[in-house]
């Protein structure tokens, strides 16, 4: 779907190597998109280019089947929550590059 709200029927969005959105969550971090953790890949950290999914990192701990959210508390963050292994227990998620 376009910004305007049209459906784009020649859309080639590609999933990069091990990459996956089955079970992740996703949210905006600085004007980018991520994508944490998932059913395969629990640790992956992925980044939205174009039209393309990227593995950039590696989580220190498995995530899968939780939600995100961005917040700016103090300083913009996503927090990561409900995850089916720590299911009562947030984490913090911060890109510095």
């Amino acid at each position: 779907m376009s910004y305007d709200g049209k459906l784009l029927e020649n859309l080639n969005f590609t999933m990069g190597k091990n990459t996956e959105v089955s079970a992740s969550c996703s949210a905006q971090l600085n004007g980018e998109f991520y994508i944490l953790g998932g059913s395969n890949y629990t640790t992956q950290i992925s980044k939205i280019n174009g039209c393309q999914v990227q593995r950039i990192g590696t989580l220190p701990f498995s995530f899968s089947g939780g939600t995100c959210a961005s917040y700016n508390i103090p300083y913009e963050s996503i927090f990561m929550c409900f995850s089916s292994e720590g299911y009562a227990q947030c984490r913090r998620f911060i890109r510095i590059s």
